[in-house]
């Protein structure tokens, strides 16, 4: 990751936008310097802010919430921008902490929540969830906040994190540095392949019991015992089972085969016993039949003679049903025949009722008629009442219409009176004080307009009731608009004046002298009783004029009813005529002396069709009866019945030894089957285990191999922990690369081989030899100083081999925060030169350190100077 730019905005120390511009720096050693407070670590921490969301140190250190500098105004936003390119493209991310600022509206104060933004290069898309840009940042960086800080920016106090880290430490940052937690990744899948395995014999161990829990052998089998225990032990090794259970199996199909033999020759004499039972049963059927049928009654001379008298009364019944429709016929003219009488009978009657009612209605129009004349006098008398009631309103109105002038003249009178009187009252007001007015413009040696005097010894005052111009002429104007209001208040009175003098002119044109309610009362009530009346009459004429043309209607429709009915009874008269003389034909046709010989032959249709076809079944059953003796008397001339008792008991010793012999066949072929059953799941699986056998033993030996649980008396290391070991080793041999020239090849440091003790896995300790002792010892008894030039070598190793064995990380920059205090001169000499030479015009490495001589031999520098109003950052040698 190679850093472009830095742009803090009221963040920590700095409260105005500070820009750091890195390009400047690129590939070159720089100072951070300034004094103590100043804000140094502050950069530091806004690029780890920047690309984390917490300080250099961690949360630890500094929590997001306190990077809001104090300096800064309320309106001011706090937020950090960095620009940095990883992988040939430009990333830049903004970050804002939460924070609190005061309200755009009101009292008080609330909270900005925290934001980001990341752009990418080449992604049109921009990132704003933070979760997102966590994510994508530890992608994009290839290290998460805490490798970033033992790798890249090294906060205060973090060497010696880098030097101490324990085992368990290392492992965590190499396996994400390095990418070896694609080797653990495969040892757990080996595990799971393992466990699958184990689990798969478990399973084929299960399945083979209840395999071999089917299989059968009798008792009497002199290997009975052995098959016994072979069974149980099925599950462990179903092999031997197996074999014994085919050897079985194959015998026990012998000894079905001459079982099934058995049986058929058992069931062939069965067989031949039914049919000689089934022959002697239809013999005797036989037997039994032809002496049923010797004394079978249809076959009797009276059941012949009955089926001819029967046969003679269907005939007759016949031929009277051939008449019954002409019979119905005439049923049916005689009933319409009556029918048409009571209707005709029923019409004279109500022509009779039409008639007088007719009568009545027309008596009851003349009446109404004669009382028709008095409705002219009544409607005239209405109209005048009408008119006399139109004049009472129109005098009711112009006497309200004259006392409400008269009340508007008085109210305009009096306000045109005040109004009068008001502005008399200004204007004199207005005239005594003019003398005072003009006094107030007087001066001495300016001449008085009214006298000419330069000299005003006694100025007359201005009365403090003086109304000015404006109130006059306003008193003016109230007055003459109550003088207009006074004369439209006349001119409406004395148009109700009028307008009351015409109404009393109505009132006596229509003979009412004085208007008084009573009078009132009285033409109303008069009106009203006219015009009832008059309603009366035309109601009564109405209603006799409409049931007269009822009463008109009603008896024409009465006389037309009574002639149709007239006609219907002679036709009716007619078919009845008609229909007798038909019936008397088909009567001697069908040779019936009389109705009543007829009546007593007639059978309805249903009946005679039920009797026609008994008399067939009969006639069949007594041919058929004759035809079966005939036939009997031929099969059976000669024999005798069979004795089927003696037949029943032989075919019942023969079933009783088909159904044992069965039995022991069905009891032999189930156990084959079972047996075959067992054999084939057997077999199965027998197969499958020999094959899952050699897979879970490459398998396991692999898996312990990787896992590092061989016992093979080597140490306990797994496959990612020797991959570990392997950069970790690489990471000494740079970082010691680096210590030789820091310490003057005084200090070499090696990874130790061994485990702390046989109980642990052997890890990626470290351990130093000290030439002036010649032993190996624990990097933990170093002193401060060598602690420092150990920690930065290792660093700096740990930089170097990532960068060539990972091509998704790059390492183009290294910040260190302090620690170069504790070194001598002569060696602080060798840290710089080593740092020099890391540039080497790719690598940005900047420094923070108090250190004067470091001043001295880095040229290029940021300062950091603290303000009142905060912290500024300018450049020297840049």
């Amino acid at each position: 990751m190679k850093p472009i730019l830095l742009e803090m905005s009221a963040f920590g120390p700095f409260a105005a936008q500070t820009r750091i511009d890195f390009e400047a720096l690129s590939g070159e050693l720089f100072l951070l310097t300034g004094e103590t407070g100043a804000g140094k670590t502050s950069i530091f921490d806004a690029i780890s802010f920047a690309l984390y969301g917490e300080a250099s140190g961690g949360k630890e250190r500094r929590s997001g919430k306190s990077f809001r500098s104090d300096f800064a105004t309320a309106d001011t936003k706090t937020f950090v921008r960095f620009v940095f390119m990883q992988g040939g493209k430009r990333f830049e991310i903004t970050r804002a902490p939460e924070f609190e600022r005061p309200k755009l509206r009101g009292a008080g104060t609330t909270v900005s929540p925290a934001t980001a933004t990341l752009i990418e290069e080449g992604n049109p898309r921009v990132l704003t969830r933070i979760e997102e840009i966590d994510a994508r940042i530890c992608e994009i960086v290839g290290l998460d906040r805490q490798q970033f800080s033992r790798t890249v920016m090294i906060a205060q106090g973090d060497f010696l994190r880098i030097l101490n880290a324990s085992s368990a430490e290392r492992r965590q940052m190499f396996g994400h540095l390095f990418h070896t937690e694609l080797y653990a990744r495969a040892e757990e899948k080996l595990k799971e392949r393992v466990n699958a395995c184990q689990g798969a014999r478990a399973t084929l161990a299960e399945r083979a019991k209840m395999a071999a829990a089917g299989a059968q052998m009798p008792e009497s089998d002199a290997r009975y015992g052995t098959f016994l225990r072979l069974r149980e032990g099925a599950a462990a090794n179903p092999a031997d089972f197996l074999a014994l259970l085919r050897l079985y199996t194959s015998e026990l199909d012998e000894v079905i085969l001459h079982k099934t033999r058995a049986v058929d020759a058992a069931r062939e004499a069965l067989s031949r016993a039914d049919l000689e039972h089934s022959e002697g049963q239809r013999l005797n059927s036989k037997i039994a039949e032809l002496l049923a049928l010797r004394v079978a009654p249809e076959l009797s001379s009276e059941a012949a003679d009955a089926r001819e008298r029967e046969r003679a009364a269907l005939a007759l019944a016949t031929r009277a049903l051939r008449v019954l429709s002409a019979y119905k016929v005439l049923e049916n003219a005689e009933r319409l025949a009556n029918e048409a009488q009571k209707q005709a009978d029923a019409d004279s009657a109500a022509l009779r009722v039409a008639e007088a009612a007719n009568e009545v209605a027309e008596g009851a129009l003349a009446e109404a008629t004669l009382h028709a004349e008095e409705l002219v006098s009544l409607d005239a008398a209405v109209a005048r009442l009408d008119a006399a009631m139109s004049a009472v309103d129109g005098a009711e109105k112009a006497m309200a219409r004259l006392t409400l002038a008269e009340g508007n003249l008085a109210a305009s009178v009096q306000a045109a009176k005040e109004a009068e009187l008001r502005l008399a009252d200004l204007q004199a007001k207005y005239v005594l004080g003019q003398a005072g007015l003009l006094a107030k413009g007087l001066s001495d040696g300016t001449p008085c307009p009214v006298c000419g005097a330069l000299h005003h010894p006694s100025p007359a005052e201005l009365p403090e009731s003086t109304p000015d111009r404006k109130s006059v002429d306003a008193a003016m104007r109230a007055r003459t608009q109550a003088e207009q209001a006074r004369a439209i208040a006349l001119g409406e009175h004395t148009a109700a004046a009028e307008a009351q003098q015409a109404a009393r002119d109505a009132l006596a044109a229509q003979g009412v002298s004085i208007l008084t309610h009573d009078a009132k009362e009285k033409l109303l009530a008069e009106r009203t009783a006219k015009q009832e009346a008059a309603t009366l009459i035309r109601e009564r004429l109405q209603e006799s004029r409409e049931a007269a043309a009822k009463a008109q209607n009603e008896l024409a429709a009465a006389r037309a009813a009574a002639g149709v009915t007239r006609a219907r009874v002679n036709s009716a008269k007619q078919d009845v005529q008609e229909a007798s003389s038909e019936f008397a034909a088909r009567l001697s046709a069908a040779e019936f002396a009389s109705p009543e010989a007829w009546r007593a032959a007639l059978v309805d249709e249903p009946t005679l069709v039920m009797r026609t076809e008994a008399l067939k079944k009969r006639d069949d059953a007594a041919a058929l009866a004759a035809g079966q003796l005939a036939e009997l008397d031929r099969t059976v001339a000669g024999r005798t019945a069979v004795d089927l008792e003696n037949i029943r008991q032989k075919r019942g010793a023969l079933a009783d030894e088909e159904k044992r012999m069965t039995a022991d066949l069905t009891d032999l072929q189930n156990m084959r089957t079972l047996n075959l059953r067992a054999t084939g799941e057997l077999a199965k699986i027998v197969g499958e285990l020999k094959k899952l056998n050699e897979e879970w033993g490459v398998l396991d030996t692999l898996s312990r191999t990787v896992s590092g649980r061989a016992q093979n008396g080597r140490e306990k290391m797994s496959l990612e922990g020797y991959v570990q070991r392997y950069y970790f080793k690489e990471v000494v041999v740079a970082a010691n690369r680096r210590l030789r020239v820091l310490t003057d090849g005084n200090f070499v440091l090696r990874c130790r081989e061994g485990a702390a003790d046989l109980r642990r896995v052997a890890g990626l300790d470290l351990e130093v030899l000290d030439r002036s002792t010649g032993r190996w010892r624990d990097v933990s008894t170093l002193s401060g100083g060598e602690s420092f030039m150990a920690s930065l070598a290792l660093a700096v190793g740990l930089s170097d081999v990532v960068q060539s064995s990972s091509g998704s990380v790059r390492l183009d920059m290294l910040f260190i925060d302090e620690g170069f205090g504790s070194l001598d001169e002569q060696a602080l000499l060798r840290a710089m030169d080593m740092l020099t030479r890391l540039c080497d015009g790719k690598r940005t490495v900047g420094v923070i350190s108090h250190v004067a001589q470091l001043r001295e031999h880095i040229t290029k520098r940021l300062v950091v100077t603290r303000t009142p109003t905060g912290s500024t950052v300018h450049g020297e040698g840049i």
